[in-house]
């Protein structure tokens, strides 16, 4: 049986889609289960990346040192996509051995605004 380790909370809010969208950082070393659920309106069109990395920096007092980490994409058996009009997606990872992961909208065209929530869980 799994529970929850970090509860659902919200990790973007009201995020402009015109440009590429990167959430914070969830350190991910004691979790099994990790999702996103993301919900978008307007007319955006991209891809969402869910990416992790061992080698994030964090500064003294805990906060992610901005552009620090060799952060890979990982292929995703069902991704997500925004065509150009509004919706709604799912993504759910199972047992990545990384210890940073990260949600990753890459930007094509439109605009439209994003909002995504995440929840972690240990088996």
């Amino acid at each position: 049986m799994s529970r929850n380790l970090i509860k659902n909370h919200p990790i973007i809010i009201n995020a402009s889609m015109a440009t590429d969208v990167i959430s914070p950082i969830t350190i991910s070393t004691q979790v099994s289960f990790l999702s996103y659920n993301v919900i978008w309106t307007g007319s955006p069109v991209g891809t969402f990346e869910v990416e992790v990395c061992n080698d994030a920096i964090f500064n003294a007092d805990g906060s992610y040192k901005a552009g620090t980490g060799s952060w890979v994409p990982l292929t995703l058996s069902a991704p997500t996509t925004a065509t150009g009009t509004s919706g709604t997606g799912f993504i759910d990872i199972r047992g990545t051995g990384a210890g940073f992961v990260r949600l990753h909208y890459v930007a094509t065209s439109g605009s439209g605004i994003l909002n995504a929530s995440m929840s972690a869980k240990v088996s």
